[in-house]
């Protein structure tokens, strides 16, 4: 049986388009005090700041970034 798409693909990117606005990315990539605490237990700060990113980019929008992708900068200096 053949499915259909629910959603377009057009939706679908922009569902999972990642911020580059200030207000948004504090909206989105705020991490609490759980988050910090997990991510402090890295030894480097390049382990650090990958963790973060990868949390983040779990939460909003809820996706791994695809191979190549790269964060916005306003987001990695957020983080």
């Amino acid at each position: 049986m053949a499915r259909r798409a629910l959603l377009s693909e057009a939706w679908w990117q922009q569902a999972t388009i990642i911020p580059d606005n200030e207000r948004e990315i504090a909206k989105h990539y705020t991490l609490d005090r759980s988050d910090l605490d997990l991510i402090m237990r890295q030894n480097k700060a390049a382990s650090r700041l990958g963790l973060a990113c990868v949390l983040a980019t779990l939460r909003y929008p809820g996706r791994p970034l695809a191979d190549g992708e790269v964060l916005p900068a306003g987001v990695l200096r957020f983080l």
